[in-house]
């Protein structure tokens, strides 16, 4: 007869433990001793009143690791430590419901897993549920219980799972990668100006100039995953399994960026050498690789991968850059050169506050007497004598040039609390001294800078011309960009990187020139970009596996041990019957843009949401059933909220073609709303003309009809409000266009390569001849804009440029639009090649009709003033108009923007043909990557004919003609759509001076009350 203590061990099936499990688990003396009891005498559990044994009262105690996969679990091994602590151990229910419960799931799977996006809890969960009946013996029961403790993935029979018991695993893990600088930057120089005194008498002064910034750049990638499985033998009269499953993984990309700037007494321009800004921005700044050399700590084997460690640097290039800097050589002493470079690094990061990016600043722009000075600073400032030390600090910052000296500006980054308080920290100054003084003497510091700046030097990609300069470029260069790229750079790409590098430059010159406006009034200035773009999949599968069956066993183990779900969606196999399989595939990104300036607050926040969605339908005749809904929205604080908006069903038959379902089931929307105070008639008409123009111009055939409406509009707003003429007050505007599913399906047509460069080709010239229409419409609505200056030069020289779709110099010829090549747009950012653009023939004579044009209509004005500028719109002015665009500032930069804007959408277009083409290839057998194409065409769509539809001479309200500018590119598509047009619709509300709304309310999707509002107006075009 077995002792009391081996009847209360249980054990474990050993083929599934790891090393280290102990191969049974018993009973922990916690457990109640009438369940002991009826363990011992194998008689039935005893019954509680509330039907309940709760969970902590029946404990197991052991320590169990499973051998588990690395993609469901992320490690090699699952544990479970019992010792009866709470939610570990077994529990006894009259209810299924009850057992639920007591797992603490956020929802009790019945089970459709559908489990909400809670990432809070990071814990392990493994649950083991068995049914059995009450009269059965409680040894039994237990023994089956943990006779079938394994996880899934180890259900490789039937007879593995005792029939009516269940195995529930969830795994939550997280990978984190971070790559953050801090990078402080301060100019300051002393600007000497003369100016005219009382006695005329010239007065010579100092005005003090000190300009710190602060550069904050974090890029950041985060991926993490959860699975939630339940499988489960539900009857002991067969060999079924059944799975349920629920899969989440999520991808995060952040981007942010932060420049703040204060002025004091600034009567000059703002220095405009901030290229350290770039390098931040695309992750090749030295202090950011510093950061990511202190990883060298690990690398202990000069044969080990380092790219492991520091992201982007191979073992070649760490090899070199250890015999670069420290002297070593690591062929024969590569712990000592490992070892002088590290201590180098933590020496630099163990300085206070800024003092690092001065440094590193202050090694590229000291010669070899400044940095004597500066070292001669320094030590005075490590003078053990402390009253002397004082002393000396007194005697640096009262010297009238200590602004401009590396000592000076190397106390400014100490001092966090001011100059004056350095005074009172004498140890920590004296500290920072000597420690910056002992890496100016091992000049190892000095020798990285100078490697890093020459390696990741981005002037190397202005010398890429082709596949072969490619290949000269730094390999640690390519493998930063590639970083943040998130794809491997090579010549087919390296063009996203230079328009993001250009992008940047662009900004720049933004920020220096709002910093300009801000001196008159006051010395703060703002401006911060945010960008963060997440991709979430989700998997909802509800299967049953017959395990007599061989294909279906092999099945079932390609789903839970491999996570291959195209297989199971696309394959119709012997034994397997699908209940339910839905995956999505869903990309989040968003955009904000904030600047602060004296009395002027902007905040702009862009979001694109695409949500891809595949469903496996029918288990006889199994189809495919894709949906995506995709919007795009981009709201301006307290001012407008612009939407376009995407969805579509379609179905696939196995191995078959796509088929949309129908076309109510395909839209395109756009919706455009707009707040303004104290709006007046001309805002009015710059704000509503383009879309009634666009999309009603069947309500104002006769001649000067609108202009009568928008006449007739004012005096009735005049009547109802008191405000006088051109005054509407506060008004609220939505305009609505609606295009038919026919436009978006028409980019589901399936096309082969050389189908789809023609039509990439088209589309852009198509877009492009749309573009040079609206956006001169929009701009020149008011007459007062024609003006001989850089804003309107560089808006009609680059309307003037015909559209192409490739263009090359051949010799002092013009070549366009070969068809041989696969370009989509030309190259505008060559400075050579966009000269011979605008000055061509063909550019010229259509600037010199748009000139002739300009006069008509200045002459047909009402002013004076309006008609006298009508003689500097003439066609033998159009070379001084060319000059402007082309040569001066600001012009150049004026119509280098124009260029991104249209090149950026063409290329948009490009990309969402490709998705396409990408999302059909796979749609019949993949519907795992099929489900990721459709996300990211739904994304692109949206995104191209919303976002990038915005230009500073259109600003945001082009955005409202993005359903006629996709309707264009999806004619090029389809010529049956040519006579195809949009509903639209306008709204106007006049709001009482008197009222409770706000105008925010409106832009959140509240309307006010009838009584709060003086005026409606409405326009309907049916199409």
């Amino acid at each position: 007869m077995p002792s009391p203590g081996s009847v209360k061990k249980f054990d474990l099936d050993g083929k599934i433990l790891s090393t280290g499990s102990v191969a049974s688990v018993e009973l922990s003396p916690s457990t109640d001793s009438d369940v002991v009891s009826a363990i011992l005498a194998n008689s039935p559990f005893p019954i509680r009143s509330n039907g309940r044994i709760e969970l902590g009262r029946v404990l197991l105690d052991g320590n169990v690791k499973f051998k588990a996969d690395k993609q469901l679990t992320g490690s090699t091994a699952v544990s479970f430590s019992f010792s009866g602590a709470a939610g570990a151990g077994a529990g006894i229910y009259d209810d299924p419901a009850d057992a639920l419960r007591a797992l603490n799931l956020a929802e009790t799977p019945q089970l459709d897993l559908a489990l909400p996006d809670d990432e809070s809890k990071g814990d392990f969960l493994y649950a083991l549920l068995h049914r059995f009946d009450r009269r059965e013996g409680a040894r039994d029961v237990v023994e089956r219980t943990v006779g079938s403790w394994r996880l899934p993935r180890h259900v490789e029979t039937a007879t593995d799972l005792r029939p009516g018991t269940w195995v529930l695993a969830e795994v939550d893990g997280s990978l984190a990668v971070r790559l953050a600088a801090e990078l402080g930057y301060d100019f300051n120089y002393v600007h000497e100006v003369r100016t005219p005194g009382v006695d005329g008498v010239g007065l010579t002064g100092d005005l003090g100039l000190k300009i710190e910034t602060g550069l904050k750049v974090a890029l950041g990638l985060s991926v993490s995953g959860r699975y939630l499985i339940l499988v489960g033998r539900e009857s002991d009269k067969n060999e079924e399994i059944r799975l349920r499953m629920f899969k989440l993984s999520k991808k995060e990309f952040t981007f942010g960026l932060n420049l703040s700037a204060s002025v004091q007494d600034m009567d000059s321009p703002v220095p405009d050498s901030v290229d350290a800004l770039i390098q931040a921005v695309f992750g090749v700044h030295g202090l950011q690789i510093i950061k990511d050399l202190q990883a060298i700590e690990r690398w202990t084997d000069p044969s080990q991968d380092l790219s492991d460690l520091a992201p982007g640097l191979p073992s070649e290039i760490g090899l070199e850059l250890l015999r670069a800097t420290t002297g070593f050589d690591p062929a024969t002493a590569f712990s000592d050169a490992r070892n002088a470079l590290l201590g180098v690094l933590k020496q630099l990061d163990s300085l206070p506050g800024s003092v690092p990016s001065k440094l590193w600043s202050l090694l590229g722009s000291m010669n070899e007497q400044a940095n004597k000075v500066f070292r001669d600073g320094l030590k005075a400032l490590t003078i053990e004598d402390a009253e002397q030390r004082r002393e000396a600090v007194v005697k640096l910052i009262s010297g009238t040039a200590f602004d401009d000296e590396p000592i000076g500006q190397w106390l400014t980054a100490v001092a966090a609390s001011g100059l004056l308080a350095l005074t009172d920290e004498l140890g920590r100054v004296g500290e920072a001294a000597r420690a910056t003084l002992a890496l100016l003497e091992g000049n190892i510091l000095k020798a990285l800078r100078e490697f890093l700046e020459d390696r990741l030097s981005l002037d190397q990609l202005r010398k890429v011309t082709n596949e072969t300069s490619f290949r000269k470029l730094d390999p640690f260069l390519v493998n930063r960009l590639s970083m943040f790229l998130d794809e491997e750079l090579g010549f087919h790409n390296l063009g996203k990187v230079r328009e993001a590098i250009n992008h940047a430059l662009r900004l720049r010159q933004e920020i220096h020139s709002k910093a300009r406006e801000a001196i008159a009034s006051k010395y703060e200035f703002d401006f911060a970009y945010n960008y963060q773009k997440t991709t979430i999949k989700n998997a909802l599968v509800d299967v049953v596996f017959d395990f007599s069956r061989q294909s279906a066993r092999d099945l079932f183990r390609d789903v839970v041990v491999e996570s291959n779900l195209d297989r199971l969606l696309v394959v119709k196999t012997d034994g397997v019957r699908l209940n339910q399989a839905v995956l999505t595939h869903q990309i989040d990104r968003k955009g904000v843009v904030q600047v602060t300036l004296p009395k002027f607050n902007f905040t702009k926040e862009s979001v694109n949401k695409s949500l891809a969605k595949v469903t496996a339908a029918g288990d006889g005749s199994r189809v495919l059933v894709y949906e995506i809904d995709a919007r795009d929205v981009v709201r301006v604080k307290n001012r407008l909220r612009s939407q376009l908006t995407a969805a579509l069903s379609l179905t696939v038959a196995l191995q078959g073609r796509v088929r949309v379902h129908s076309r109510d089931s395909t839209a395109v929307s756009c919706q455009f709303v707009h707040a303004k105070e104290n709006m007046r008639l001309a805002d009015l008409k710059h704000l509503t003309q383009p879309f009634i123009f666009e999309y009603m111009p069947e309500l104002f055939q006769r001649p000067g009809s609108l202009e009568t409406w928008y006449l007739d509009l004012d005096r009735a707003v005049e009547d109802a409000v008191g405000n006088g003429r051109n005054e509407f007050g506060d008004v609220l505007t939505a305009m609505e266009v609606m295009v038919p599913g026919s436009a978006l399906a028409a980019w589901l047509l399936p096309r082969n390569e050389p189908q789809r460069e023609v039509l990439s080709k088209e589309i852009s010239k198509s877009l492009q001849a749309a573009l040079k229409t609206l956006i001169p419409f929009s701009y020149f609505q008011d007459p007062d804009r024609l003006q001989q200056d850089a804003a309107a030069a560089a808006l009609l020289v680059w309307a003037s440029i015909p559209p192409c779709s490739s263009a090359r110099l051949d010799g002092d010829g013009l070549i366009l639009n070969e068809t041989e090549k696969d370009d989509f747009y030309w190259d505008f950012p060559a400075p050579d090649l966009r000269e011979k653009m605008v000055m061509n023939e063909k550019s010229t004579g259509r600037l010199r009709s748009a000139l002739t044009a300009a006069r008509d209509r200045l002459l047909a004005c009402d002013k004076e003033e309006q008609r006298k500028r009508a003689q500097f719109f003439t066609a033998d002015q159009a070379g001084k108009f060319q000059r402007m665009g082309l040569t001066e500032d600001p012009g150049e930069q004026l119509l280098g923007s124009l260029l991104f804007v249209e090149a950026d959408l063409v290329k948009g277009a490009a990309a969402v043909l490709k998705d396409v083409a990408a999302f059909l290839e796979a749609s019949p057998n993949q519907p795992l990557e099929a489900i990721e194409r459709l996300a990211a065409f739904g994304a692109d769509i949206t995104d191209t004919f919303h976002r990038k539809l915005s230009s500073i001479y259109g600003a945001d309200a082009l955005r409202s003609l993005g359903g006629a500018v996709l309707l264009e590119a999806a004619r090029v598509l389809d010529g049956s759509l040519s006579a195809l047009r949009p509903r639209a619709m306008l709204s106007l509300t006049v709001l009482r001076e008197q009222r409770r709304f706000q105008l925010p309310d409106f832009l959140a999707g509240k309307h006010p009350e009838e009584a709060e509002i003086a005026l409606k107006q409405r326009l309907v075009s049916t199409g």
